[in-house]
């Protein structure tokens, strides 16, 4: 998934262990299993990058219930995918009408309001989102909440809220990216190799690592180690926006 996605990915008003349960997680039989597994099915082929298996996946699901919650989460992050971050919000606003304290919906929302800049309403709903520890994605929305902190520069807070993120899923893709992008903020060299060589061992064979890899090196004056990755990405990778980049020299804006 890319890290636009993988940020979607007691504050709930439900009540009752079933009901705090997520609702990609809980047990559905009839029409709501249904588009709950063709939701889940498109999310899956969104990870991998299939948008237009995704949205037709998704298309299946609302032929059977349009306004339901997963329908319009699916929709949003399909939109947010195609680059309609304004389309996303509403279908993300929708869905919460629906399931006000889905933890699932709720970290979509919040984290496209922080990138939004709409820090107040996003920090709102993450902190919601987090409230549920039955959230099998809640270490990603500690990590969003961090970094949505860092954007108003409470720079403390989120060093501690991206801890905890780690601390509750240590190989999570997202969490790791998230401390990796923090460290280099700050200048933490040391906690940003940590982060860095967690995710070469999550996905060692992914160009966007490589770049990462190879902006570490570079923020650090290891320019040897810089152009190594660099070489590999031009190698392995050519046609990636990130050696395109790195061809530019447009390397990530870290501060």
């Amino acid at each position: 998934m890319g890290v636009g996605l993988g940020l979607l990915v007691g504050g709930c008003a439900t009540s009752g262990e079933r009901a705090a349960l997520p609702l990609l997680e809980r047990a559905s039989s009839g029409k709501e299993g249904l588009v709950q597994s063709y939701v889940a099915l498109g999310l899956a082929y969104l990870e991998r990058g299939r948008v237009d298996v995704a949205l037709e996946s998704v298309e299946r699901a609302a032929a059977i219930d349009p306004r339901h919650p997963l329908v319009q989460y699916g929709e949003g992050l399909v939109r947010l995918a195609l680059g309609n971050p304004e389309e996303a919000e509403r279908a993300f606003r929708t869905a919460l009408e629906g399931a006000r304290g889905d933890p699932d919906l709720l970290h979509a929302a919040g984290s496209l309001a922080c990138e939004q800049g709409r820090r107040g309403e996003g920090l709102q709903w993450l902190q919601e989102a987090a409230a549920n520890r039955l959230s099998p994605r809640r270490g990603r929305t500690l990590a969003n909440w961090g970094w949505c902190l860092a954007q108003e520069g409470r720079w403390r807070e989120a060093e501690e809220k991206v801890e905890e993120a780690v601390g509750v899923a240590p190989e999570d893709f997202v969490v790791r990216w998230r401390g990796l992008a923090l460290a280099m903020r700050l200048g933490e060299w040391e906690r940003a190799e940590r982060h860095l060589q967690v995710l070469l061992t999550l996905a060692p064979d992914e160009p966007l690592v490589w770049w990462w890899a190879a902006n570490v090196a570079q923020a650090r004056g290891d320019f040897a180690r810089a152009a190594e990755w660099g070489n590999r990405l031009v190698r392995e990778a050519p046609d990636r926006a990130e050696t395109r980049r790195w061809e530019r020299g447009e390397w990530e804006q870290w501060r």
